[in-house]
């Protein structure tokens, strides 16, 4: 999707359209809001549809008319630059009203506004055991907004009990069905494939599995963020099952995280280690990975389109989201957050803002 705004315009000749491009601000709002003449209307090819700069709900039918539109379909390569234009025009956001367009099959997106948020927990909802500031009530006034929440992490340190219990006691009520964990896809992987992995985990971690067999029968490794088991000990018992042809799987493979004290080393570096090692990719479950993303959540709930990511890594969490599908991304400058992360991701996110309170204004204010 496009970041920006998009005007809604009072159609003026029938089957006409025009999707204006590259002017911002007072300039567009001066050139949209100029009398209509032949002249201007031949020397643009068409004629333009009026603001209507009172309007903050989208009808319907004219979505409906707009979405169908013959002449947006064909479009050129301009139309490439959507709509670029200032708030001060009272433009709607593209929240409302999103278009993409695909220079070979012209696609084409309804957004009817942001149903669901997808929330980070490391680094967004809080930094080791403490509370973001401002966290717990910023997440009531988003459910208060009528915003359905999820909550996706990569942390791979603690079961989904623990995690639950941990965010219950910073002041966060959280459904512990409502956490969609890396470990628990790996979990459910394993499950799936009939393996016996080298759980090369945390002992809260490994709740999450069926690890009562003997480790000299595992025939696959999982890593993750137990440092206990990431020693030259373990990390050789893993390279050896691999060796023998073992399936490598990743909870994740961050590459460093936040705690109180700074950042740290994550699993990201043992993972590529035993990957260079044995000559084997990884499966990797957790983000960036697409699927990750879109099974957390169902379509009875919302569309892609109609999703927020919050998060603080840039490239895990906001690029990995936008890749997938996700309607938008906004990132917050707390946790692993580093000055320029947003400049270096790709596709970056469609926002950046101080915290998560920020986060929720944001999605608010953009609903």
């Amino acid at each position: 999707m496009y970041s920006g705004y998009v005007c809604s315009m009072q159609l003026r000749k029938q089957n006409t359209l025009f999707i204006y491009t590259e002017r911002r601000g007072e300039h567009a709002l001066r050139t949209f809001s100029m009398p209509s003449s032949t002249t201007s209307a031949s020397s643009v090819s068409t004629i333009f549809w009026r603001i209507q700069a009172t309007r903050r709900t989208m009808n319907a039918i004219f979505a409906k008319r707009f979405r169908d539109s013959k002449a947006l379909r064909s479009l050129g390569t301009k139309s490439k630059k959507i709509a670029q234009v200032s708030p001060r025009t009272v433009c709607r956001n593209l929240f409302v009203l999103e278009v993409e367009f695909d220079r070979g099959g012209g696609l084409f997106s309804v957004s009817k506004g942001i149903k669901l948020a997808l929330i980070d927990i490391s680094g967004t909802l809080h930094v080791g055991s403490q509370a973001i500031q401002g966290g717990p009530s910023a997440l009531k006034k988003l459910r208060g907004a009528g915003v359905t929440v999820k909550f996706v992490t990569n942390t791979s340190k603690e079961s989904s009990t623990d995690l639950h219990s941990q965010l219950m006691g910073l002041g966060y009520d959280v459904a512990r069905e409502d956490i969609h964990s890396s470990l628990g896809a790996a979990s459910l992987l394993v499950r799936k494939m009939d393996l016996h992995p080298l759980l090369l985990l945390s002992e809260s971690a490994r709740m999450d599995f069926e690890n009562d067999y003997d480790y000299s029968c595992a025939d696959s490794v999982v890593v993750g963020l137990g440092p206990e088991r990431l020693t030259y000990e373990w990390l050789n018992r893993a390279f050896r099952i691999l060796d023998n042809g073992g399936q490598l799987i990743a909870a994740h493979d961050g590459r460093y995280f936040k705690q109180e004290d700074g950042l740290s080393l994550g699993p990201g570096a043992f993972v590529h280690g035993l990957e260079y090692c044995t000559g084997k990719k990884a499966l990797v479950v957790g983000k960036p990975s697409k699927e990750f993303f879109l099974t957390a959540f169902s379509s009875d709930l919302a569309e892609a389109d109609e999703v927020v990511m919050i998060g603080d890594d840039a490239t895990s969490d906001c690029s990995g989201a936008l890749n997938a599908g996700i309607g938008s991304a906004v990132l917050v400058q707390t946790g692993k957050y580093r000055s320029g992360d947003e400049e270096r991701a790709k596709p970056p996110p469609t926002a950046t803002v101080p915290d998560f309170a920020a986060a929720v204004e944001w999605i608010i204010n953009n609903s």
